[in-house]
């Protein structure tokens, strides 16, 4: 008897061991643009795969962390999926003469590894938006980073987020995200409001065209002198800006057509959790507005974003109840990860 335990007799065939020092394995089926980058050998670097976990905030039902896979631009939830069928990890395994039959040398395998479960991917159910939304530590003004005693980098947040850098960075534009003093701020509708008021101010000032381009050097000298965080500025034209104008740092345009809705939609959100009349809420929405672009305030632009109550509309934004729990005292920071589930794979291959 060797060193392992035969399962079959020696014949002339392939001969079947079992390792007594079974070793510990994860079997997972990977899609093709996963399968791809795993067989390049040398990724580029802002296309490698990242096994990354996530905890649910405090007051989820389920707040066991989750283990994600994410590539650049796509996201799996990894589950573990029990079978009643046994998969075994052969390794080839050469036979001397003298212990094979007829002194024959032969070439067998040996079971190193028993897989009674595989791992399955599945599309991640949260969205990017939400996940920040509900992660980022809340800014309402220069005061709440004053008060903030904790950071949480760009990179920091990532490094957590169940999703692709790409769907990150879209979704933090989407909400205006920023960096101040080394931390990622979410904007409340509040300071987003107060923000767009200021930059109209500087641009009425300074006889400045909604329709044109504009030195974002002198709008930005009139909003910090209103009290006003130049990068909440940068993010919130970098939100307006003409789709698929990149290179418009120094000269920014606001597009029409992206900034009446959005403008609807912040100001509703402003409303908070009290919701507004329709009329009162068209009407600050038009005031806001340059007069050229008054009459594209329409409610069917904030279509699925809001709900009726008693006469009233409620925004149903995640934002909404974020702004509602930092001001009855809550932390405006979201629970940090504690438990990182995907280290539970350190020892696996």
């Amino acid at each position: 008897m060797s060193e392992e335990e035969h399962t079959v007799e020696d014949v002339l065939g392939i001969r079947v061991d079992i390792a007594l020092e079974q070793q510990t394995f994860r079997l997972i089926e990977l899609p093709d643009p996963f399968m791809e980058l795993v067989a390049s050998g040398n990724p580029p670097l802002d296309k490698i795969l990242q096994l990354k976990s996530a905890v649910a905030p405090s007051h989820s039902s389920d707040p066991a962390p989750t283990a994600y896979l994410c590539s650049h631009d796509t996201a799996f939830e990894i589950r573990q999926v029990h079978s009643s069928n046994i998969l075994y990890v052969l390794q080839s395994s050469s036979l001397n003469p003298e212990t094979s039959l007829k002194n024959i040398a032969r070439t067998g395998v040996t079971a190193i590894a028993q897989c009674r479960a595989l791992l399955e991917l599945v599309s991640a159910s949260e969205s990017a938006k939400d996940y920040l939304l509900k992660s980022m530590p809340l800014y309402e003004s220069p005061e709440s980073v004053k008060l903030c005693d904790r950071v949480l980098s760009r990179d920091a947040l990532l490094a957590d987020a169940p999703f692709s850098r790409t769907a990150f960075e879209q979704s933090a534009v989407e909400i205006c995200a920023f960096e101040c003093k080394g931390t990622l701020w979410l904007p409340t509708a509040t300071a987003l409001v107060n923000m767009w008021k200021s930059l109209m101010s500087a641009m009425a000032v300074k006889g400045i065209k909604t329709s044109a381009s504009f030195p974002m050097e002198e709008v930005r000298v009139f909003v910090e002198e209103d009290g006003h965080e130049s990068a909440l500025l940068q993010a919130v034209l970098t939100r307006l800006k003409p789709l698929g104008e990149d290179n418009m740092a120094d000269w920014p345009k606001i597009d029409k057509g992206l900034c009446v809705p959005w403008l609807g939609t912040v100001i509703l959100e402003s409303y908070g959790q009290d919701g507004a009349v329709q009329l009162d809420l068209l009407t600050q929405w038009k005031d806001n507005l340059p007069e050229a672009w008054r009459e594209d305030a329409d409610f069917d632009r904030l279509e699925g974003q809001y709900r009726e109550t008693d006469g009233k509309i409620t925004s149903t934004s995640l934002l909404v109840e974020r702004q509602a729990e930092m001001r009855t005292g809550a932390s405006p920071l979201a629970p940090r990860s504690t438990s990182r589930w995907h280290e539970k794979f350190k020892g696996s291959k």
